[in-house]
């Protein structure tokens, strides 16, 4: 079984085979016996091996006039390949062979060999050009270096690490006077060329590439990151228990980085602190964040990575990640037919759809990757740093390729379980956000970096994500199902109770002014009543309907920017409603007393004077109330189901600070009813002192009750305000925050 946990033991070994063979090539002419170099000890590792010794023993014999064909290669090793159903790759190197040697060869005829494999050979020959080697023993010519030596430009100062194709250096390039991070392969890299397209500080920076050409080597050379790679961090995480898992386990092994190179200790970096006293979710969601953010800059410029995996993550001093090796093309995907991939550790961290891209025979092709494959990778990465291991299990991988991949590909079905329960809250969301990353069906993921960063930086902002996630039960669940409702209840509740105040009030008023007088005021009160509650229904399904049914988890799909206008306008309806209100009751107050008039016109003007002041503080009421229970809606559910949808701008922004403050505007209106109250009782010398005294109290109650729902609608509003704002901003405000 091929040893996945440790792919570079394998890697070591099948590098070490196929360079022994070259070397029993180059020693003599006499074709070395190939089946002696097969490590039959290890079934995975010689399904790959052979295929391997075959590419090397084909373009040697064509070397010295003794090509042989394929089949009869399929014929001899049988037991480790099938005859009727051949590598691509490797059908592929005899073609590219042969027609480097001058050979008129037919595609077609190549087809009618190999028909089961038509359609990859087809997907190869058009992704390649003439001369390209599928062969891993032409990368492995790259001889170890003397620390001290110099390569053109550049003096080798420390060896940082080796991968499958090249070997990195820390140097010193001499012309520049400068350290920077050496890759010498013999392979040229389009890492440059992608990476000039890129400026972020979570991406790191290429410089340039050089051709070496009389040591035929190629010099890619970069930034110097010296804090090591999450790989290692991850090495350690396995040393340490969960308990004992904080900031400071990262900071360990970036200072045990620096000490190899010869710096300081993160010590002396004023984030080393907050750091060290961090929860590890909290260190695993903030590097996250970073590289989600990194990924979506780098996609908006049309660049995918394609690689994500903890060894292609490196440390700065500070412990910030960095994403390196941006260096696949489309049509390397299929460099994965030649094992290259298998030994850097990648598959464990590719989507299930680039997995596919990968097999042949597989209709999946590799131009139909998108971003969501680099953030299911970017959350396998993530799972593992958080975990300790891999979000699917690599144990009893089977040792062909091709079942490899579908193995590997089928075990993607599940959604992966944590493996043990959650320590904290911020552990619980972190989890929430890489699951739904690493879903099977691409559609369900996040559909870009911004908004798995969004997500990461809401599981480090508990009061935003709260507002943010709406819950599928409990009250909030109930408005957002049925806003209009809601929104009737919670503008007519306070009116009605008003209303009926009123009702009480001004009886009184008019028992006094006779039996005709208080005919008159009930049918006028019902007739009223009747047609104001009914208009102030019809307002708030004309107006406040539209809006607020977007909130509703079964809305219509809209465009972005309706998306946008319709919740801007829902931070309105607050204070729509209470214009709404008041001028229906100041209408009232007009209407009411001349319709009384024109009925029994000895009414009494002291009457109507009373009557009119009860009916405005009525208007106040009917203000600040409403504003406050309908805002409190809105930012609770309206804005935040509709803000789930679209990222926030600097509309919305610009929007929430305007009903910030329209806030204290509505809660000194609440004041005014208590204030109001008795000033009538004083000046209009009201004989019913004890409904003045009730309304008067009511009132001072009802300014206690709005006092604290505005303050808990201003924290919502901060809270929304730090969702809108771009997402390196509201990094920013919590990193400041946190460090006071």
């Amino acid at each position: 079984m091929l040893d996945t946990k440790d792919p570079t033991v394998s890697w070591t070994r099948l590098a070490s085979i196929l360079q022994d063979f070259v070397a029993a090539w180059t020693d003599s002419d006499t074709p070395p016996d190939l089946r002696s170099f097969i490590p039959n000890d290890d079934p995975a590792l010689a399904s790959i091996a052979v295929p391997e010794l075959i590419k090397v023993d084909m373009k040697h014999r064509l070397r010295v006039g003794n090509l042989q064909p394929l089949e009869r290669y399929l014929h001899e090793f049988s037991n480790h390949m099938d005859p009727s159903d051949p590598p691509s790759d490797l059908i592929y190197e005899e073609y590219q062979l042969r027609k480097s040697a001058g050979e008129n060869l037919n595609v077609d005829a190549l087809y009618e060999r190999f028909p089961q494999r038509a359609a990859s050979l087809q997907r190869l020959l058009g992704f390649s050009t003439l001369g390209h080697s599928t062969s891993l023993a032409d990368q492995l010519l790259l001889r170890e270096f003397t620390v001290g030596e110099s390569i053109d430009d550049f003096q080798l100062l420390t060896k940082l690490g080796s991968g499958a194709f090249a070997q990195v250096y820390l140097a010193r390039q001499c012309s520049m006077q400068r350290l920077v991070a050496l890759k010498i392969s013999t392979q040229r890299s389009n890492e440059p060329e992608t990476l000039a397209q890129l400026e972020h500080p979570s991406i790191i920076r290429v410089y340039d590439q050089r051709w070496v050409r009389d040591r035929k080597l190629w010099l890619l050379y970069m930034q110097f990151v010296p804090g090591g790679t999450l790989k290692e961090v991850i090495d350690a995480l396995l040393r340490v228990p969960d308990h004992a898992r904080d900031g400071s386990l990262l900071l360990r092994v970036v200072d045990a980085q620096l000490a190899r190179v010869g710096l300081p200790p993160s010590s002396e970096h004023g984030s080393h602190r907050r750091l060290e006293r961090a929860p590890w979710s909290e260190v695993v969601c903030r590097i996250g964040l970073q590289l989600a953010s990194a990924l979506e800059y780098a996609h908006r410029q049309g660049v995918l990575h394609r690689d994500i995996k903890p060894a292609n993550v490196l440390l700065t001093s500070e412990g910030c990640p960095k994403l390196v090796d941006f260096n696949i093309s489309f049509a390397s995907e299929l460099e994965g037919m030649n094992a290259r991939t298998f030994f850097g550790g990648s598959l464990a961290y590719m989507s299930p759809e680039q997995l596919a891209a990968f097999d042949p025979e597989s209709p999946v092709a590799p131009e139909t990757l998108d971003r969501r494959s680099d953030l299911y990778s970017l959350a396998a990465t993530l799972w593992e740093l958080l975990y300790g291991q891999r979000p699917f299990s690599d144990d009893g991988l089977p040792g062909m390729r091709q079942q490899m991949l579908r193995e590997l590909s089928a075990r993607r079905q599940k959604t992966p379980l944590p493996p043990r329960s959650s320590r904290n809250r911020l552990e619980s969301d972190l989890t929430a956000v890489l699951t739904r990353a690493l879903q099977n069906n691409r559609d369900t993921r996040q559909e870009h970096g911004g908004e798995m960063a969004r997500e990461l930086w809401l599981c480090l902002e508990p009061k935003s994500r709260s507002l943010v996630e709406l819950p599928s039960i409990g009250w909030r669940s109930l408005v957002q199902k049925y806003p209009l409702l809601s929104t009737v209840v919670v503008v007519l509740f306070p009116n009605a109770l008003a209303g009926f105040c009123n009702y009480l009030y001004n009886r009184q008023l008019f028992v006094a002014n006779g039996e005709a007088a208080l005919r008159a005021f009930e049918n006028v009160s019902i007739g009223l009543n009747i047609v104001y509650f009914t208009l102030g229904a019809l307002l708030a399904k004309l107006v406040v309907g539209p809006i607020v049914e977007n909130a509703k988890p079964t809305r219509t799909p809209k465009s972005d920017a309706e998306i946008i206008a319709l919740r801007c306008r829902s931070l309105k309806l607050g204070n729509i409603a209470a214009i709404i209100g008041i001028l229906l009751w100041l209408s009232s107050g007009l209407v009411f007393p001349l319709s009384i008039h024109w009925m029994v016109p000895e009414i009494r003007w002291q009457t109507y004077q009373q009557f009119l002041a009860s009916m405005t503080i009525c208007g106040l009421i009917a203000a600040a109330y409403p504003f406050y229970g309908l805002t409190f809606l809105t930012v609770r559910v309206f804005y935040p189901a509709m803000l789930k949808r679209v990222a926030g701008t600097e509309q919305d922004e610009e929007q929430l600070h305007q009903l910030e403050r329209l806030l204290p505007t509505y809660l000194l209106t609440a004041a005014v009813v208590p204030l109001a109250s008795m000033l009538m009782v004083v000046l209009l010398q009201i004989e019913n002192r004890y409904v003045s005294l009730g309304l008067i109290l009511s009132g001072l109650i009802g300014l206690g009750f709005l006092y604290a729902v505005q303050a808990r609608v201003r924290e919502d509003i901060t809270a929304l305000i730090k969702v809108v704002r771009p997402i390196e901003d509201s990094q920013n405000d919590s990193i400041l925050k946190r460090s006071q």
